[in-house]
């Protein structure tokens, strides 16, 4: 009989060395999708904006594009305002955003958070006719699997396991409109 012990370190080390092939540093933008907002989508200071994305689960053939699906553990948006010089500014707008994908992988999971864009006096001092602004949703990755295992009769060492490609960031620009005229008014508290 085999040495259980034995078995079960080849199976994990055959098992790792199928996952190391190729699979660092690769993005892929099949995991996330957003709904909401949509891209160039007119939007007013202060105006709440609903943020819909889809965690896309694993299609009926088992895959995804035959790719081992690396779920992150959470997503960002960040707002990113850049000038006509190329100058960019950003602040991170929502953080944390809940990324579990559906029990078993059988179906998308969709969810939706609310959020509100900054107000007139944020537009007035970046005004939208010379700053163009935009979404980005980056994907948040802290864990690696890393396994221990004997290499050719020496001591233990960590095998670092890529999980799969990651999702890359999603941009999606936006348009606000802003009324420079109204905040001039002394009678109107708005833009």
């Amino acid at each position: 009989m085999y040495n259980l012990k034995y078995v079960l370190v080849g199976i994990v080390f055959a098992t790792c060395s199928l996952l190391v092939d190729g699979a660092e540093n690769v993005t892929t933008n099949n995991i996330v999708s957003i709904a909401h907002p949509k891209a160039n989508q007119v939007m007013s200071p202060g105006q709440l904006v609903i943020v819909q994305y889809t965690i896309h689960g694993t299609p009926k053939n088992g895959t995804h594009q035959n790719e081992r699906v690396n779920y992150p553990d959470s997503l960002d948006m960040i707002l990113r305002w850049t000038d006509k010089k190329n100058k960019t500014i950003e602040f991170l707008a929502l953080n944390g955003l809940n990324t579990d994908p559906y029990v078993d992988l059988v179906k998308n999971q969709d969810y939706s958070h609310r959020w509100k864009l900054p107000n007139c006096h944020f537009f007035r001092r970046y005004l939208p006719t010379e700053w163009s602004f935009s979404l980005i949703f980056q994907s948040q990755y802290h864990e690696v699997l890393s396994v221990i295992l004997p290499i050719n009769g020496t001591k233990n060492h960590a095998v670092v396991v890529p999980l799969g490609p990651e999702q890359s960031d999603i941009v999606v620009p936006i348009s606000v409109q802003f009324n420079t005229t109204l905040m001039d008014d002394p009678h109107h508290k708005g833009c």
